[in-house]
């Protein structure tokens, strides 16, 4: 069996007429390399023409959206996640689940629309944890809010892991790097002191860590003064 029939998309035999439809498309489009993917590799890979594919899909920034927005929502949906009644504990799981499914997406990640919050709250887990955050007493637009800070911070972080995967080291951390190299002596000294010791958290799980703490705490000063 083909990598392309594991993938549930099977080869038409000789003289046969090919029925495809979208979610096959996308399906063996997730197979491939998002930098190298084209129209043509994906229509060779099917054993399509080229025509045929252009039916489904208008061009390749399209069929990179849909599979990379198919790869990311897969993810979220298919990466467990744990239910809790505490809402300290329910916004770290969502926060959490978000940054794995995404880190998960790995190269796709270049390609996903991502300009809001509604993608990552339209999923099961973020109901979860607004239902934790309400019964805690959190009206539901606070709630919301809450939850759409801990989806943009636990994106960015995959963001950041994911570039530092791909670069060895966060480019802001290199650029930094050669910003300090061409400063005087006596200036600049803290941000010195951390290019000193190689600091580079973007996207590290300390820094995640420490985010997620300040939005917790910053939550239970915003439930206490309710």
């Amino acid at each position: 069996m083909t990598d392309t029939e594991e993938r549930g998309v099977v080869r038409r035999g000789r003289g046969r007429p090919r029925v495809i439809d979208r979610d096959q498309i996308v399906t063996a489009a997730r197979g491939l390399d998002p930098e190298t993917l084209t129209m043509q590799s994906l229509a060779d890979e099917l054993g399509i023409p080229r025509k045929t594919l252009h039916y489904h899909v208008g061009d390749r920034e399209e069929l990179l959206r849909l599979a990379a927005v198919d790869t990311l929502k897969s993810n979220l949906t298919d990466t467990p996640f744990e239910r809790s009644e505490d809402w300290r504990e329910a916004v770290r799981t969502f926060a959490s689940h978000t940054r794995r499914s995404v880190i998960a997406a790995g190269a796709w990640m270049n390609y996903v629309p991502f300009d809001g919050r509604e993608d990552l709250l339209s999923i099961g887990p973020a109901e979860t944890a607004l239902e934790a955050l309400v019964a805690a007493g959190f009206d539901v637009p606070t709630a919301a809010r809450a939850l759409g800070l801990a989806a943009e911070f636990s994106l960015s972080s995959a963001r950041d892991a994911i570039l530092r995967q791909e670069q060895g080291a966060h480019p802001q951390r290199i650029f930094l790097g050669e910003l300090l190299e061409q400063t005087a002596e006596g200036e600049y000294t803290v941000l010195k002191q951390l290019n000193d010791v190689d600091w580079d958290e973007f996207g590290s799980e300390q820094q995640f860590e420490f985010d997620l703490k300040i939005l917790v705490y910053g939550l239970e000063r915003l439930l206490a003064g309710s």
